[in-house]
């Protein structure tokens, strides 16, 4: 998950749109949420 987050805040700084679950979402910056597209969490993770 830590992987995700940083993926995410990442995503700031070279344009990139991150995808996470709602979960990592919430715990985003609010100024950092409009980076990231929120989709259902996966039933299996890898």
């Amino acid at each position: 998950m830590t992987d995700v987050l940083l993926a995410a805040v990442a995503a700031r700084h070279d344009g990139r749109l991150a995808t996470v679950d709602g979960g990592v979402a919430e715990a985003l910056h609010p100024d950092d949420r409009h980076l990231v597209e929120v989709v259902p969490a996966q039933t299996e993770h890898v």
